[in-house]
């Protein structure tokens, strides 16, 4: 029996933005299946903790067994919120099934690929010299797998929802596409809501975001844009995320500061994500 209906939560990277979700979640009891784009490795942890057990340990027990590579409290920050409504959820309604979709592997490259360009950031703090070349090629490497994660995560949830009338999934700022992916392969009733949207890019989005669209074939992005680009990422980092209390509050300090610097380096339509 063909699923009646998906609801898709795509989400900036912010953690106000989960926790919105989370409290879309606790208040839609009537969905059977709730997709998470947590590694598939974490799904059996992920449903005991629905089914009761204490956060905390659930919490360690992710740690001891390095189901989520280090630094593993910058994953924490943003998946607490909806982790700790998953009780109340399941609590609502006992038949409500969890599902895990991130692809197992994408979660260790994009911090492995996360490590590299925090190194090449100290590079550029230290000695104000950018290598514009070493910076594409470490991004590259992520975009390439994203693309092939991409697929095969559709592909497993397209495995799914074909077993419930209704189902809620919680996605990044690509749900569109995972959208367009169900509704072509599965004909079903698929919606779409975001949060915080319209969305500020931060310049590491818009630079993976110019990179992928040379991937896919589009125009590649100058020499100079890129070097702009990241320069107005370094000084996100040196200005805002290390001299704030969380990534939430230095974010929302650039926006209000120096934003706009983007928008003259890209246009507003590629700065700003309207969904």
């Amino acid at each position: 029996m063909p699923s009646e209906e998906i609801c898709i939560l795509a989400l900036p990277k912010l953690r106000i933005s989960h926790v919105k979700a989370a409290q879309k979640i606790s208040s839609s009891p009537f969905y059977e299946a709730l997709f998470l784009m947590f590694p598939r490795r974490l799904e059996e942890l992920v449903r005991t903790l629905a089914e009761g057990l204490p956060y905390q340990y659930v919490i360690e027990e992710i740690k001891k067994q390095k189901l989520i590579p280090e630094p593993f409290g910058a994953w924490e920050y943003y998946a607490e919120p909806i982790l700790k409504m998953l009780y109340t959820a399941k609590k609502q309604n006992p038949d409500f099934d969890i599902y895990c979709y991130g692809n197992p592997i994408y979660e260790n490259i994009s911090t492995e690929t996360a490590t590299k360009i925090a190194t090449l950031t100290l590079k550029a703090l230290v000695t104000g010299k950018i290598d514009v070349k070493e910076w594409e090629e470490a991004l590259l490497e992520e975009l390439r797998f994203s693309l092939e994660a991409f697929e095969e995560e559709t592909e497993f949830i397209l495995s799914i929802i074909e077993k419930y009338k209704k189902s809620l999934c919680i996605s990044g700022l690509s749900g569109k596409d995972l959208k367009e992916r169900i509704v072509k392969e599965k004909g079903v009733n698929a919606k779409i809501e975001y949060f915080n949207i319209p969305y500020q890019l931060t310049p590491l989005e818009i630079l993976k975001k110019e990179l992928l669209r040379k991937l896919k074939g589009g125009p590649s992005p100058s020499k100079d844009k890129v070097e702009k680009i990241i320069r107005c990422h370094v000084n996100y980092i040196k200005k805002y995320i290390l001299l704030s209390s969380n990534p939430d509050d230095a974010y929302f300090k650039w926006i209000s500061k120096e934003s706009k610097q983007l928008e003259n380096i890209v246009g507003k339509d590629k700065a700003v994500f309207l969904g």
